[in-house]
């Protein structure tokens, strides 16, 4: 496949036919030592910490990290190892990520666990974290090599850029989730294979069979990312976007065009097969978990909720060029929405769209290298169009991992106009003050991105650190206060826990899980009834319905053992049954209740039988009590009493109450 002629040697970004890194190959890689050197020292604090936030979920507990769990399981598993064909399933699909933790598992229990730990029927150990972290930062500086050669392609000779562009992104503070929080892996994967992919595109282009590999090669490596993490699809666009630039740009001959349009042909088949392949393995069914806790955007339309798109645009690139508040979590709350046109920081967001624009074209016009500039426009579009909430939600209001890789073309860009600055301050009266004042400045933006980064991996340590710094970023999210409120009962703090939860309930009274928290801690600390009672609207919640039913169950079981005759219990029992799709065991305690309070003479007693046979309409015995207990209520309908009894008599598989029943029948007629 060919994208400029047989005979065209010009590419866009200025290549010609020399590779970037031929010639002073060992200017190359003192460079690239560096970065490592760089990748090391910012991450240095961050290899020690401890599973915190989603660690626990995705690898701690998960069994598909587990060496002797099959690998097969990945395929039909989502990233947090459920069945993926679940309706509670997050839909995540990312086998090669979950594949990455199983290995490092297995590299863990072969090199560095104790001999006398037991690797295969355990989950992951919580000494196993350092290892993890370990390669997470080898990942990491991976792909910050990559992004050297990513830059080096851009503006190729342009070492200083290269260097500038790859020690920005190894020490950039927004990294530190992605790297200093193993779930990050992700991220980190998912942005290596897409450089690579988009390095062996690039290759495709030249003429011959070899180029057809190359594209082979390059889809394949797009499906890594694609598997790594669902933004990886992304790069198929971007690499559209560099194939019409390089194609009509330098050619336009009727060779060139064919082969663009095979490509682009090809590409779109690729990502529609990768795209039906994924849906095919959740069963076509997509995500339900999606709340406006986790995104508050989803319960906004109109005019509001494109200014708050603004806003989140805004506050995103504020991370990305000025990260100066971090913080784990920015769910509900922790960022106010704005609500009218009037709110001062939609003139932020409006500021900070025509800055953007107005930047861009003026280094379409002005600088060289245009095309280039577009190109990283491209990139940077393409890979943050995913969070962007343009198009379609995603389950994260503001993820700083969801910068990592859009953060590539800007750390090229930053360090392309640095040493563009450079080049032209030679001719300057005072260049020499001026190349100072430009040293100084990228010494202390590297100093403040790096002593940030140290700073933020200390917070990531664990999770008492973490959600610290969350609170103190955050002080108005609610789930921040429910996962202090969560950890607080973890050490036996209940006070504490009960004081966190009502506060996330004060934030946002629809937090239903929070109900549960508060129950439970109330229950710990002796408050047995109010306790009880939310644990009850803890049962009414999807997300803790099976928690409060086995916490309920095991409250009224306790009961029933000092007194197996009470009510309340019985009935207690019966709802949880009924309402977890256990009938024919909620018919029995139902029945159970009736019986008790019939012998009371109490008149539900004629309710709760009725409503125990019609949950089990094939339960002989309870239309017999049932009809039983109405005979020896007053004003019980004898329509109803002889339906039961013709129940109980000619039901199939009733011979044990068929002669009872028939007898009472003739007695009734």
């Amino acid at each position: 496949m060919k994208g400029g002629g047989p005979g065209s040697k010009t590419q866009i970004l200025g290549r010609g036919t020399e590779s970037p890194t031929r010639g002073n190959t060992w200017i190359h890689g003192l460079l690239l030592s560096l970065v490592c050197v760089s990748v090391g020292v910012w991450f240095s604090n961050a290899v020690h910490g401890q599973f915190c936030f989603d660690d626990h979920a995705a690898i701690e507990r998960n069994l598909d990290v587990v060496p002797s769990t099959p690998y097969y399981h990945l395929l039909h598993h989502d990233f947090w190892g459920n069945d993926i064909a679940s309706n509670s399933s997050h839909k995540s699909f990312r086998p090669v990520t979950v594949l990455s933790f199983k290995l490092t598992r297995l590299f863990y229990d072969k090199f560095v666990a104790d001999s006398n730990e037991d690797g295969t029927n355990l989950n992951t150990p919580p000494q196993a974290s350092s290892t993890f972290r370990f390669w997470n930062v080898m990942f990491h500086a991976l792909v910050c090599i990559t992004v050297y050669l990513f830059s080096l392609y851009m503006f190729p000779g342009d070492s200083l850029t290269a260097f500038l562009s790859a020690v920005l992104f190894s020490a950039h503070p927004i990294h530190v989730e992605a790297v200093s929080g193993i779930v990050g892996r992700a991220e980190i994967l998912c942005a290596l294979f897409c450089l690579l992919s988009f390095f062996t595109y690039e290759k495709c282009t030249k003429p011959g069979i070899r180029g057809c590999g190359w594209f082979m090669i390059s889809m394949v490596l797009c499906s890594a990312a694609f598997f790594s993490k669902e933004t990886g699809l992304s790069v198929l666009p971007f690499l559209l976007c560099y194939d019409l630039l390089e194609t009509f740009t330098h050619s336009n001959s009727g060779y060139a065009v064919f082969c663009f349009v095979c490509r682009c042909f090809t590409c779109s088949i690729w990502g529609l097969m990768l795209l039906i392949l994924r849906k095919s393995v959740t069963l076509f069914m997509a995500p339900n978990n999606l709340r406006h806790l986790e995104n508050p955007l989803i319960t906004l339309s109109g005019s509001t909720l494109w200014l708050n798109i603004g806003l989140l645009h805004s506050k995103y690139l504020q991370l990305l060029v000025l990260p100066l508040k971090l913080s784990p979590d920015y769910s509900f709350n922790c960022l106010p929405l704005v609500d009218t046109w009037l709110d001062v920081k939609n003139i932020i967001s409006v500021g900070i769209y025509s800055f953007a624009i107005i930047t861009t074209l003026i280094c379409l016009r002005k600088l060289e290298h245009g095309r280039v500039w577009l190109l990283l426009l491209a990139w940077f579009c393409t890979f943050f169009f995913p969070a962007s909430n343009i198009l379609f939600f995603p389950g994260t209001f503001i993820g700083e991992r969801l910068l990592y890789l859009p953060s590539i073309s800007f750390c090229v860009a930053a360090s392309k106009l640095f040493s563009y600055c450079w080049n032209k301050s030679s001719s300057f009266s005072f260049s020499k003050l001026f190349r100072l004042l430009e040293v100084l400045s990228i010494v202390l933006l590297l100093s403040f991105y790096g002593i940030t980064t140290l700073q933020y991996n200390d917070t990531w340590n664990n999770d008492a650190t973490l959600f610290a710094k969350a609170l103190e970023v955050c002080p108005n999210s609610a789930k921040v206060h429910f996962i202090l409120g969560r950890h607080a009962f973890e050490k036996e703090e209940y006070s504490l826990a009960i004081k966190y939860n009502e506060r996330a309930l004060e934030i946002e009274p629809l937090y239903c899980e929070v109900y549960y928290s508060i129950g439970v801690s109330r229950l710990r600390s002796g408050q047995v009834v109010e306790g009880l009672e939310l644990i009850k609207r803890g049962f009414d919640c999807p997300e803790t319905k099976s928690m409060a039913a086995e916490a309920l169950k095991t409250i009224y079981g306790g009961n029933l053992e000092q007194n197996p005759s009470h009510v309340p219990s019985i009935l207690g029992i019966a709802e949880i049954r009924e309402n977890t799709g256990e009938p024919e065991l909620a018919s029995v305690y139902y029945l159970n209740a009736a019986i008790i309070l019939s012998e009371q003479g109490q008149p539900e007693s004629v309710l709760l039988a009725e409503k125990a046979a019609l949950l089990s309409p094939s339960n002989c015995a309870a239309h017999l009590v049932a009809a039983n207990i109405m005979l020896h209520n007053e004003g019980s309908n004898v329509e109803s009493i002889i339906q039961h009894l013709q129940q109980a008599a000619h039901e199939h598989n009733c011979s044990d109450t068929a002669h009872i029943a028939t007898y009472l029948l003739a007695h009734i007629t």
